[in-house]
Parts: structure tokens; sequence; C-alpha cells
């Protein structure tokens, strides 16, 4: 940097965002002996359980980062996949009407189960659940296939192993050292040259503060500031069918699988969690009046199809439980809901993960669908890649342009390989495909010449 009789504080790095990619990136860097400074700019950890699955390349990398034990205290591991297709009832379903205000999302405790559950547990709400219309036997789907799948043996990390994304960031904030992480601080702005960036961070109390870094970090989601203000282009899509999914008591007698029912009316995802719950996640039409949980601005985005589609207030949870019920046979209850959610599928990259000594991570620099759960673990391997191209040595962090394209390239290429397989999950899941096609394909996928390739691309082996 210039010279300038001002103070700085300085470190190696400065990372913008405390999710899952920039607490991760920050321990791989505190444990190769860089300095860090992480800036979020919420005020408090997120309480939502968003990404869950951890898959065996991941856990190799949580094991050489030492917290590998510790998430397995706190995981639930997954051996089993189930694919059940259906074909449709004669008749439609009978809606519960409670709305997502009535239900909304809370915390569970990761040992015991849950904390509360708002409205959802008043007596209003209950009533509500208790007077509710039944749905008839007749509008349940048919089962027409019904295939279990091994999808590893437990051991190590040849399983897949399911933890709220809020204990990740638990985890992996614990596991640096105190202070590293400052809530309710965003990048202002930044200057850099040909020796480091000087970077502006706005507190909560309106202050301006200026740190002196050798490389920014950009880990503040799809909609980054740090992308933005460095003029990186952002291109993509957004997927017309939306989701919702909840987190719910498991009635079910699925135990640890993890099941996924094909229907002509679209997916239903099914997965174990810890504490005795189960996520049940489907796809909804395309017109549904949904909120985009990833985003809170209300943007425009394009879709797959070329429509314009607007975040929206959320869908009644009803939709959830109804789609559950009519596709799958299990009925949920409104009451014992914990968490809520709608969300839409995007597929979005940037031109380039390094602007000088600036560097894109997780989402801010690739986003895919989440259909499959492989974002937040691939953006682990982008990350552990840049870490072994950097060197700590006595006068400061040393790369070299070729080493950050070898990075910037390695990272685009997994966004391309593990965006067509997310792409290829959530085209599947799309309702309007005849019954006995997604019985053809599952049979094919899962027969024994391919059925080890499908489980090493879905474990992301």
């Amino acid at each position: 940097m210039n010279a300038n009789t001002r103070q700085y504080e300085e470190y190696d790095f400065v990372i913008a965002g405390a999710g899952a990619a920039g607490l991760f990136a920050a321990l791989l860097l505190h444990q190769r002996g860089f300095s860090v400074k992480l800036f979020d700019k919420k005020s408090s950890p997120s309480s939502h359980s968003r990404s869950i699955g951890i898959h065996p390349p991941s856990l190799n990398l949580l094991h050489e980062a030492g917290v590998l034990k510790k998430f397995l205290n706190h995981g639930l591991s997954v051996t089993e996949g189930r694919a059940i297709v259906t074909k449709a009832p004669s008749r439609p379903a009978v809606r519960n009407d409670i709305s997502a205000s009535q239900a909304y999302h809370t915390v569970q405790d990761d040992t015991a189960g849950t904390v509360a559950s708002g409205e959802a547990q008043s007596k209003a709400g209950k009533a509500r659940a208790k007077t509710a219309s039944k749905p008839h036997k007749s509008d349940i789907h048919q089962i027409i296939r019904d295939r279990t799948v091994k999808m590893g043996n437990g051991e190590n990390a040849d399983h897949i192993l399911v933890v709220p994304q809020y204990i990740t960031e638990r985890i992996l904030t614990e596991a640096l050292p105190e202070g590293t992480v400052q809530r309710s601080s965003r990048v202002a702005g930044f200057e850099q040259d040909a020796n480091g960036v000087r970077v502006q961070i706005q507190h909560e109390t309106g202050e301006l503060k200026e740190y002196q870094c050798s490389y920014l970090l950009g880990a503040d989601g799809m909609y980054s500031d740090v992308r933005s203000m460095s003029g990186i282009p952002w291109k993509g899509k957004t997927y017309s069918w939306p989701f919702c999914m909840g987190d719910f008591p498991d009635n079910t007698k699925f135990g640890s699988q993890a099941v996924i029912y094909l229907t002509p009316e679209g997916l239903v995802e099914s997965f174990p969690l810890p504490g005795g719950l189960r996520r049940w996640v489907i796809n909804v039409d395309p017109d549904a009046p949904i909120t985009d949980d990833n985003s809170d601005t209300g943007v425009w985005h394009t879709s797959t199809d070329g429509k314009q589609v607007l975040s929206g207030p959320n869908p009644t949870v009803n939709l959830l439980i109804d789609a559950v019920y009519h596709r799958t046979g299990h009925q949920l209850s409104p009451a014992e809901m914990h968490v809520f959610s709608s969300f839409r599928a995007h597929r979005y990259s940037s031109e380039s993960s390094v602007n000088g000594r600036v560097i894109l991570l997780g989402d801010a620099a690739h986003v895919i669908s989440p259909i499959g759960g492989q974002g937040m673990n691939f953006g682990w391997m982008n990350i552990r890649a840049l870490v072994d191209k950097l060197q700590r040595k006595s006068d400061g962090v040393h790369t070299s342009n070729s080493d950050l394209s070898g990075y910037d390239r390695f990272a685009a290429g997994n966004a391309q390989k593990f965006g067509k397989r997310a792409h290829f999950n959530t085209l599947v899941g799309l309702p309007g495909k005849p019954a006995f096609l997604m019985a053809l394909i599952t049979d094919l996928l899962l027969s024994a010449p391919l059925q080890a390739l499908f489980v090493r691309r879905f474990t992301m082996r």
C-alpha cells in the first residue's frame, strides 16, 4: 500500500461473511499460520437448519482440520438412500388451512429437540390442526417402484453426515480464536494495489474503520457486496419451479434413510435430521406466491424458461403438508413444525473468482441448485484448493498470479461439474413426467452397471 501515517489493524486475510464458506476458509487459513479477521453484517448467527448434508469429501476435509469428531457428535449418519416412484390418484387432496404466519420457524436444540414452536404451538394453531379436514386415503399416490441403494458403510468418511447448518457454523466458529468473528459489520468499500488491500468496514454504530490485509475474501453470499464492488460480472438463471420445505418430528419408518419420491406432480425429498426430526422438501407451481428466503431484497431474476419471477408472500404451510400427504401418504401436523422455508433454486457464476487481491468464495462465486445438497460441499473443496496455493513467509502471504488463475479454473470447473449434477437432480424432480418413465429411469440408474456410478455422483466422490 502507499505510505500513510495513519495506523490500521493489519491481517493476512480479511473475510466478508461468516457463513459456512467464510468460517471454513478462516479455519484453514488460521491453521496454516495466517492472521485472519472475519466480518459479518448480521447481528447474530443464523438459526436456520438450511444446508444439512456433509458429503464424504467434506468429511475428509473436516478430519484434516481436526473438527470431524465434533461434527460426528452432533450429526446423523446416512448410509442408505431410497427412491420411490408413484402414480397419481383419481381425485385431489383436501387441504388443511393454516398459514406460515401462524406457524413460523424456530430453532431446534441439537441434542434434545425443540426449544419452542412459536404460534404453531399456540392454542389457536392446535385447534386449527385438530379441526382441519382430513385427507381421504384415495388422495394418496400409489407406489409403483421402491428401490433402496447403499451409499456407504458408515465407517470413516464413507457416509453422508446430516448436520443442520447453524450447528456447522457454530462448530467452525468455536474452532477459531476468540474475537476472529465480528458481527454487525459490513464491507463499505476497499482499495487495492500490488501490495495489498485497504478495506473500509462499517460497524454497528455507523463508524467506518479501515483494515489492511494482503487479500480480501468475499464469502458474503449470492448477493455479495464484495463481488459487486469488484465489478465482477454475475450471470445465470433462476429455475421457474420454487420450493418449500419444513422440518417436523419424524413419524415415518424410514429411520436414517434419505428418501426421494418421484411423482407425476413433482418431487418430494425426505431427509432424517438429528433430534428425531425429518425434513420434507417439495417443488410447487411456478405461479405460487413465495418468498425467496435466499434474498430479502425482492429482486427480479430471469428464469430458465425466459419468464421473470418476483419474490412474493410466503406460501401457506398447507401447501407443503398437503403435497407431502398427497404424493407420499405421510401426514404432517402444522402444530409440530419446527422450521418452514420457501426458496427459489438458482444457478449463477461469477465471470471470475479472482480480481487482483480480491477472491470470491462459496455462493459469492458460484451458486448451484440446492437439490442434491452439493453447494456447500463443493464450495469447501474450492476453498481447500485455494489455501493449498498460499504460503506464509516472514514477509507476508506468498502466491502467484498463475496459482490464483489455476484456482479460478479449478473453482469454475467444479461449478460446472456439480452445477450440471444439481441441474439434473432438479429437472428429474419436476412434475409432468409419466410414472412409467420415472420408474424406467429409476430402474436404469439403480441397475447393477450404473448403480456404483450413481452413488459416486450423488455422494460427490
